[in-house]
């Protein structure tokens, strides 16, 4: 029997690939199809995703972005409310001072007016014109009669009178009051 030769040299060369490694898919079946159709369905999915995630990152942004805004006008206007306020108080006070110093500068000119109107001495006491006095003396009178019951002295005189005269007012008063009681029972 013969006796097998042994190898003596090395290899020299690297195994790389095995025969089922090199060996090529037919890509004609079924289930290659529905492989291929699966990543793309997964592929479409992952995209959606990832879709998803960036509009709901980019509504946060814009939510985050418009509260921002939102805040920065609302406190320019409680600025600019704070100013109008303290502009208008301002106004207010000038205004009013304003209208002070008018009606100062107006009492003085009336007065020297009616110091004109009046003929006022050099003493500065104003003696009034003849409808003033006049006016005056009905004022005085008209408080006078009503004061008194009916004003019946002031009528006939009878303050300026003296003594009997007096009495007699009172005693025809007490007359015509007894005359009225009678008629009127």
């Amino acid at each position: 029997m013969a006796m097998k030769k042994r190898r003596t040299t090395a290899r020299l060369t690297k195994k790389t690939k095995s025969k089922t490694a090199t060996r090529k898919h037919k890509t004609t079946g079924k289930s290659a199809l529905q492989r291929k159709l699966m990543q793309k369905l997964n592929q479409a999915k992952r995209a959606e995703k990832a879709a998803l995630q960036k509009v709901t990152a980019l509504g946060r942004k814009n939510k985050q972005l418009i509260e921002k805004m939102r805040k920065t006008i609302k406190m320019k206007l409680a600025a600019k409310a704070k100013t109008v306020a303290k502009l208008r108080k301002e106004l207010a006070k000038k205004h009013a001072m304003h209208m002070k110093k008018l009606r100062k500068e107006h009492a003085t000119a009336m007065k020297k007016m009616r110091k004109l109107l009046t003929g006022a001495t050099k003493k500065g006491k104003s003696k009034g014109t003849t409808l003033e006095r006049k006016q005056s003396r009905k004022r005085k009178a008209s408080h006078r009669k009503s004061t008194r019951a009916k004003g019946t002295m002031l009528k006939t005189g009878a303050k300026r009178k003296k003594g009997s005269a007096r009495k007699v007012v009172s005693l025809r008063r007490r007359v015509n009051m007894r005359t009225h009681m009678r008629r009127a029972a």
